[in-house]
């Protein structure tokens, strides 16, 4: 472990105007600062988790000074860090960032090593332009003595179990030599692009964001989101939104600030039509929203095209507290291709919090939540729905995974799950199986007719987190939102 670093901090200021270039990087300050370490103990808390180790967590903290005028409201910014003397620390490092009580903690990532110093990027939403300040706070964990863990830096738990966005975003996709996005409010002129026109909404997952998913996508699928930017003429919609401490009726509460009842430009009610990309739990918010569970105080919207990929309609045993052991190991099985899986070396009030259990967010998606249960029993059946929107159509994307007998991870996999039928994350059966969701109540949407579902087997092996670059899927996509099913 080194016993200082030494660490040159510049930025970029993106303004949030569509078509405005990012500032010139310039130096914000360099600083040394030197590690405090403090050590802590790893339980053993079920019979497949990690023995008793001791591990240490070391932090250099560095205060980061204000940033510049950006010229308007709003906008982001990338923080742009080099660290000298960290290169051994690239597996495992993390950083904390943060102005007053709002901290968010990132993990270091991308990586570059360059002349023996770590490059990292990160991005920094602003509310208004300049006035961020704050302290950066480097922290890595490592074992005190060797341990035989299946990915490096699998006790970090931000890198295994994924991080809730800032805060919500209306952003409007736009595809030139690299995707960009522009941020709307319902003020913004630009939605008179949109009035009386089809576009395309996109509802990202629990942990993730909006920039970063479509990124993915967009990169494992040779311009998949490029495709569909330029098949909508532009009107691509994402919204980022907290996955985490907002509920699915919060969200709706949130997007209603953003887009606007009233066409900014012309003063008339604003109508759009539009197909609905939701990832896991976004495709709950997608149902809540089209099937009018709850108010759109925005604009008229018909829908057409709703597509689900790995969402749980019926919830999830994966949001239950008493399987949060097992929910971090498994979803470091997912994002790190592991081949075992281990409880992470903290407690249990770290792990609830990293991973979302028994917060609203999650809370939301637990089998028979109160919201689950009125939207599946209480709320509009299918009659209802084709009154309301009767042109709409669902597509799924779902997969069956199962681990080998054998496998080090099986008897977490069994504990939340059963034997019933999922992709190590959500249970799959409500998009396929009248069992699971009652044929007779949303008959010709769910379950999902055998013609509009991609349902991969475990020959495939595709989990949760593969679905978004799995080429199949995006073909699928082209011929729901381009294709036959979708734009004609």
């Amino acid at each position: 472990m080194p016993d200082a670093l030494k660490i040159t901090a510049r930025v970029n200021v993106h303004p949030e105007q569509e078509g405005a270039a990012p500032s010139e990087p310039f130096p914000l300050q360099v600083v040394e600062v030197a590690p405090v370490t403090a050590g802590f103990t790893a339980q053993q808390a079920e019979p497949w988790l990690i023995a008793e180790r001791e591990f240490f967590q070391t932090r250099w903290d560095a205060l980061i000074e204000a940033l510049p005028e950006a010229g308007e409201p709003g906008g982001w910014a990338e923080l742009l860090l080099e660290i000298e003397g960290a290169e051994a620390l690239a597996d495992v490092l993390q950083v904390q960032i943060g102005a007053g009580e709002h901290w968010d903690t990132l993990p270091v990532d991308p990586v570059e090593i360059i002349d023996g110093a770590l490059h990292a990027r990160l991005e920094l939403e602003l509310d208004k332009a300049g006035q961020w300040a704050g302290r950066v706070i480097l922290i890595a964990q490592e074992p005190k003595e060797p341990v035989d863990f299946a990915a490096q830096g699998i006790q970090d738990l931000q890198g295994c179990a994924g991080l809730p966005p800032l805060r919500h975003i209306l952003w409007r996709v736009r595809a030139g030599a690299t995707l960009s996005y522009a941020r709307l409010d319902a003020s913004s002129d630009a939605w008179n692009d949109f009035d009386g026109r089809r576009a395309l909404l996109f509802l990202h997952g629990t942990g993730l964001n909006a920039r970063k998913t479509l990124d993915y996508m967009q990169e494992s699928s040779d311009g998949l989101v490029t495709e569909l930017v330029r098949a909508y003429g532009g009107r691509v919609l994402a919204f980022n939104h907290a996955t985490v401490t907002s509920t699915i009726p919060e969200n709706l509460a949130e997007l209603n600030k953003l887009w606007p009842r009233v066409n900014p430009v012309t003063g008339k009610p604003m109508t759009m039509e539009v197909d609905v990309l939701g990832v896991s739990r976004g495709g709950l918010l997608a149902r809540y929203i089209v099937e009018g569970h709850g108010l759109i105080d925005g604009p008229t919207l018909t829908v057409r095209n709703v597509v689900f990929l790995g969402t749980p309609h019926e919830g999830t045993w994966s949001a239950m507290d008493n399987n949060k052991w097992c929910v971090i190991g498994v979803r470091c099985l997912c994002n790190k291709g592991a081949t075992k899986v281990y409880g992470p070396p903290v407690g249990d009030p770290i792990v609830k919090g990293v991973i979302g259990i028994g917060q609203p967010g999650q809370l939301n998606m637990q089998p028979h939540s109160a919201l689950l249960n009125d939207m599946n029993l209480k709320g509009p059946d299918a009659e209802a729905l084709r009154a309301l929107q009767p042109d709409m159509r669902y597509h799924a994307v779902c997969s069956t995974f199962w681990l080998p007998e054998d496998h080090s991870s099986r008897p977490c996999v069994e504990k939340m799950f059963g034997a019933a039928e999922n992709d190590l994350v959500v249970p799959v059966g409500s998009v396929f199986d009248p069992k699971v969701t009652p044929a007779s109540r949303f008959e010709g949407l769910l379950p999902i007719p055998q013609e509009r579902r991609l349902h991969f087997q475990p020959a495939d092996q595709v989990t949760h987190v593969d679905y978004i670059n799995q080429p199949r899927v995006h073909e699928q996509l082209r011929v729901w939102l381009e294709g036959d099913g979708g734009l004609v």
